[in-house]
């Protein structure tokens, strides 16, 4: 790989000691593993998001059930 710093007039090489992050792309089944090894964060985003559209139509669907007197 090619050196990507900077030197200086007064002879400072900036960026010399750079290293790229390291990448891993894995499976999903790769992530499921590590997530029961490790753990897994309560809920992402996605599923909070679904979880408030489920719940939302439950309430829905009791309301018209309500307003149209069904019991």
């Amino acid at each position: 790989m090619k050196e990507m710093h900077y030197t200086t007039k007064t002879g400072i090489k900036i960026g010399s000691r750079y290293e790229p992050p390291l990448r891993s792309d894995y499976t999903h089944e790769e992530r499921f593993a590590q997530d029961l090894l490790i753990g897994t964060p309560e809920f992402s985003l996605e599923e909070k998001i679904k979880f408030v559209g489920y719940v939302a139509c439950v309430f829905l669907i009791v309301f018209l059930l309500s307003a149209l007197g069904v019991r």
